[in-house]
């Protein structure tokens, strides 16, 4: 359980395990609570087939699925808490918690156009942020008025919790739990939590002696300054370093990028070539060079988006930083 501690149980909140944030953890948590960054959404357009398609998006069944998610990915359903006194905040994972919803983590809407979409997500990530510490995770199903076979998905995650990769794993997992009859064996609490310990206690330099870890730092602080060197003079990404760019927070902008047939079918075609599947290829693609504080992502699978003007349905990827 690595530094996952059981805290005393009681017949309310059944398990309770405890750790603190680690440093990386603990920067995304207080850029949220002071600059209101550090969010991350998803967006998924799903078409359903069949005259039961629309049941798996029935209000019981997306709930169900949620609650299985959050028993397998149980940051999901997590809590965060400052330790009294001090600066060090918790991340709390309690076992009924998990099987519980919570006001404001499943929200159903209807919509009149898919446009509509676009404006929903720019409004909730301009706001003030709404995913309290009690509250890390919540999903978004959108329906529209005029296509009752369309669903948009929202995932909106704190980031200091998820990132691109996971996050295509959690989208992943609910669409399969949702596709399938209910799944009765809850997965064990500690074994989900192990993995998931801190970043910081998975350095394998952690293993070495006190002396050699510090002749490494040093190692690594000549190699750092030489790259650095070479960098003087210019930038790859254009950006203006100051003294102050390091406590600078983020600035949400926009911007996406579409696909021609002949494009997605390359990007298929290269995956299987790789062995690789697209969801693992997704990340890669709409990663963004600069420090990216939030991701909408559009899945180039199955969510073709008409262009009005060649009239096509090219996919498209958008990104929010």
């Amino acid at each position: 359980m690595s530094t996952w501690k059981i805290l005393p149980s009681t017949q309310v909140l059944g398990r309770t395990y405890s750790r603190p944030l680690d440093g990386n953890e603990t920067s995304f948590y207080w850029d949220r609570v002071f600059n209101g960054t550090a969010d991350v959404v998803w967006h998924y357009t799903v078409q359903v087939k069949g005259p039961r398609g629309k049941d798996l998006f029935h209000q019981n069944h997306v709930r169900r699925a949620w609650i299985s998610l959050k028993q397998r990915h149980p940051l999901l359903g997590s809590r965060l808490e400052l330790r009294d006194g001090t600066d060090v905040v918790n991340c709390i994972v309690s076992e009924k918690r998990l099987a519980q919803l919570f006001p404001g983590e499943v929200i159903f809407c209807d919509i009149s156009s898919a446009e509509e979409v676009s404006r929903l997500v720019e409004r909730t990530m301009l706001k003030p942020p709404v995913l309290l510490a009690h509250l890390p995770a919540r999903i978004i199903i959108l329906r529209l008025a005029d296509e009752p076979s369309i669903f948009h998905v929202l995932f909106h995650v704190t980031h200091l919790i998820t990132d691109a990769t996971s996050g295509a794993t959690i989208a992943r997992t609910f669409f399969e739990l949702l596709s399938l009859p209910p799944v009765e064996r809850v997965p064990d609490l500690e074994e989900r939590l192990a993995m998931v310990v801190s970043s910081a206690d998975l350095n394998p330099t952690l293993q070495l002696s006190k002396a050699r870890q510090r002749w490494r730092r040093a190692a690594a602080k000549v190699i750092y300054s030489i790259r650095q060197s070479k960098l003087q003079g210019g930038h790859t990404v254009p950006r203006k370093v100051t003294s102050s760019t390091y406590r600078t927070p983020a600035i949400r902008r926009s911007t996406g990028c579409e696909f021609t047939s002949a494009e997605s079918a390359l990007i298929l075609e290269n995956c299987r070539r790789h062995k690789v599947t697209l969801g693992a290829a997704i990340p890669v693609i709409y990663k963004w060079p600069s420090h990216v504080s939030c991701i909408v992502a559009t899945s180039v699978a199955r969510s073709p988006r008409k262009n009005g003007k060649r009239g096509d349905g090219s996919p498209c990827i958008f990104m929010d930083h």
